[in-house]
């Protein structure tokens, strides 16, 4: 969905640029509204509150600063934006800063823990304590490379890609600035 928005802001999505930042429009209402039409759903709420958040505080140098502190530090800061859980700052670990030992969880993975691996973590429901507990097996299980291990070994299947956006046609962006 940051590409779809990204997209009809008329900028290419590049890894970690500090160009898509300070475009983002500090009227969080308009964004947010056009979040939802983009269709990012309850989620506008949150990609428009990191993204200010990030926009006024972090920055893109700040973000960049995350590849080269350890996992637990990236991921607590990440934890501190609007809306982002365990779940989805160890994606961002995992996939943008580089931290192998990421291991993403969630009720898939933990059903799979369990099922495959006879393992009993976390109780009767996915805490972050429980996302703990299974990250630290998986990671005790495959090593450092844990985040890419649990990723490759066929644990739950994704579901079928969306279809391609249609590039030709126009999109413009309550903010002012068309593609």
């Amino acid at each position: 969905h940051l590409s779809t928005g990204c997209l009809c802001r008329g900028q290419r999505l590049e890894p970690m640029s500090s160009a898509v930042l300070p475009g983002w429009p500090s009227q969080k209402p308009f964004l947010e509204a056009r979040l939802r039409e983009l269709g990012f759903g309850y989620r506008a709420k949150f990609v428009s509150g990191s993204a200010r958040a990030i926009a006024e505080g972090l920055g893109a140098e700040g973000l960049r600063g995350l590849r080269t502190v350890p996992y637990a530090e990236a991921r607590r800061v990440l934890c501190a934006l609007p809306g982002v859980g365990t779940k989805v700052a160890d994606c961002v670990c995992l996939m943008a800063l580089d931290k192998a030992e990421a291991v993403p969880v969630d009720t898939h993975v933990w059903r799979i823990a369990r099922q495959r691996y006879g393992t009993a973590l976390g109780g009767r429901s996915l805490t972050p304590r429980a996302h703990q507990e299974i990250g630290d097996f998986f990671r005790g299980l495959w090593g450092p490379h844990a985040g890419w291990a649990q990723a490759v070994r066929g644990l739950p299947a994704a579901p079928p890609p969306r279809p391609p956006l249609d590039r030709e046609q126009p999109c413009s962006a309550p903010w002012g600035v068309t593609r």
